[in-house]
């Protein structure tokens, strides 16, 4: 029982510990907001050679970058059908914006904790 309630102690000193500063949070919140398609958003890609915009998108989408310098854009539409985009970005030719178009409204305070239970191993607390 105390080893239970030790841990219990120790986990929330750890998760309140990492709270950061309400900003911090904020960030965090958005990108996780956007990741899940509940932001819209407006990407340009941009030719800075030729200063002329290549690609440009507007909607819910989340964004992310692979080990083949391509920028990996994910998208849904208000049917729920999702599309994933690849932009090459060869040095420092190509660069891309990707700019919030509409107010989210997420806490700078609140924590989420989302588990998937396909893995989450079940277990038992015997208490003697």
């Amino acid at each position: 029982m105390k080893r239970v309630l030790l841990l219990l102690i120790i986990l929330m000193t750890i998760l309140l510990g990492s709270c950061g500063r309400p900003a911090e949070r904020a960030s965090y919140n958005l990108s996780r907001s956007a990741d899940s398609f509940e932001i819209p958003r407006r990407l340009i890609v941009l030719n800075l050679r030729a200063n002329d915009v290549i690609f440009q998108m507007q909607g819910n989408f989340s964004i992310s970058t692979n080990s083949d310098k391509e920028l990996v854009v994910t998208g849904m539409d208000e049917n729920n059908n999702l599309y994933k985009h690849f932009i090459y970005l060869p040095h420092t030719e190509v660069t891309y914006i990707v700019e919030q178009i509409a107010p989210a409204s997420i806490s700078r305070f609140k924590y989420e904790l989302r588990f998937n239970p396909e893995m989450i191993i079940p277990f038992d607390i015997i208490m003697e």
